[in-house]
């Protein structure tokens, strides 16, 4: 049966008609039954899924930082009524310049030692009048070694004094025992000359004869004087420094954990759950949430007075550290992750997405995780954060946002 004849004009047309009819009724079969066409082809739909994981176990623990060389160290008291009480006794001393020409320092100069504060860092009450006293050390330290609970011994001899309030500046005159101390290691011009200053010359002490502030002194910008007769004058800088510090008096809090920048007290978290998490490529992001207990901060100073204050803590670090190494390890290492300090939900938010996606989890059998503060710099901060006793809704989380496919 001859069914198309191939003629000039109508034929073709025929042709071209029917050829469109067959299309036509394909298409419609296609959108009457979708997925059918094509045994190749299927649809699919793809949804974001956000997910809440409890964080494991979080347990406080304490470690002895490094406290010298600093851009900072701290000196004064001040009473916390959720931190504690803290003493904290600055050590300092001055470079012993090289013998030439162009140094003066005659045998009847003066000195004095021009001390920078930065207000704005300022522990306790900003506003209040405080006495400080600079007092002789009894002992050998080293401001490299030094570490926040060393215990070093002063002396008996005051060799200045200041009152300080809001003040950025202070010059304080030093006593006459104390530099012809200091001028006889300059006038030594034996060969061990500088071994001897460095193990017999002491430096000093700065702390506080009663209790309103602790002041976070700039050591680049602090520097000794020495006063010659007629008026000229030699600039002498540190040469090492460093601080210590006491606490005590610390309330106990069960829903909430004390976090210092000094490391006397940490949190080390649990992140076993995120290996529970499923195929880490098919997650977009992954989040730690700490909330801070900000309304008891607030409301804990202005019991106190309206000029106390505590230098802010804007970010936390997880660090991750291997088991074993020691403790100091925690501090000069690079961190997983930075959390930064949210106000509108009062939480520190860390972005992990980037580790658990490299498989940063994968091989930590032999690593534990931190929560410390910044580099302390030689400042002293702290914060109140809630941990896994704490109300189920300011517990520290994990958030998992992840791309799930989903087939029809």
């Amino acid at each position: 049966m001859q069914v198309f004849e191939y003629t000039a004009g109508h034929g073709r047309i025929g042709f071209l008609l029917l050829t469109g009819l067959i299309m036509g009724a394909m298409f419609l079969s296609a959108c009457e039954n979708p997925g059918s066409v094509g045994s190749g082809f299927v649809n699919e739909e793809t949804e974001v899924v956000v997910d809440t994981l409890e964080l494991g176990a979080v347990e406080s623990r304490s470690f002895s930082a490094f406290s010298g060389n600093y851009p900072f160290l701290s000196a004064g008291t001040f009473d916390d009524p959720l931190f504690g009480r803290l003493m904290a006794v600055g050590y300092l001393k001055p470079v012993l310049p090289n013998i030439s020409e162009d140094v003066t320092f005659r045998a009847n100069a003066e000195m004095s030692m021009d001390i920078r504060i930065d207000q704005s860092r300022v522990y306790g009450d900003s506003l209040a009048n405080v006495r400080y006293d600079l007092v002789d050390v009894g002992e050998l330290w080293r401001g490299g070694s030094m570490k926040i609970d060393d215990r070093v011994a002063l002396g008996e001899a005051t060799i200045g004094s200041f009152t300080i309030g809001t003040h950025t500046q202070v010059s304080v005159d030093l006593s006459r025992e104390w530099v012809d101390s200091y001028r006889n290691f300059y006038e030594n011009r034996e060969s061990n000359r500088d071994s001897l200053y460095r193990v017999d010359f002491h430096g000093l002490a700065l702390m506080a004869r009663e209790s309103g502030k602790i002041l976070p002194i700039n050591t680049d910008e602090s520097q000794f004087v020495v006063h010659n007769p007629g008026g000229d004058t030699l600039n002498i800088g540190l040469s090492t420094w460093g601080y210590t510090l006491e606490r005590d008096n610390v309330p106990e809090f069960l829903g909430q954990s004390s976090l210092h920048g000094t490391l006397e007290q940490v949190l080390k978290v649990e992140l076993d759950t995120l290996n529970d998490a499923g195929n880490a490529q098919n997650i977009s992001r992954v989040e730690l949430v700490i909330y801070e207990d900000s309304l008891l901060m607030e409301s804990s100073l202005d019991d106190l007075s309206g000029s106390a204050t505590r230098p802010d803590m804007p970010r936390l670090r997880l660090q991750r550290v291997e088991q074993g190494t020691t403790p100091e390890s925690i501090d000069p290492g690079s961190a997983v992750a930075m959390g930064h300090y949210d106000p509108r939900d009062q939480a520190f938010h860390f972005d992990l997405t980037d580790f658990v996606r490299g498989g940063g989890l994968q091989a930590d059998g032999g690593y534990e995780y931190y929560v410390t503060g910044p580099a302390h710099g030689g400042v002293i901060r702290s914060s109140l954060l809630f941990n896994d006793k704490a109300p189920y809704d300011k517990r520290p989380k994990l958030i998992l946002t992840s791309i799930q496919t989903v087939s029809n």
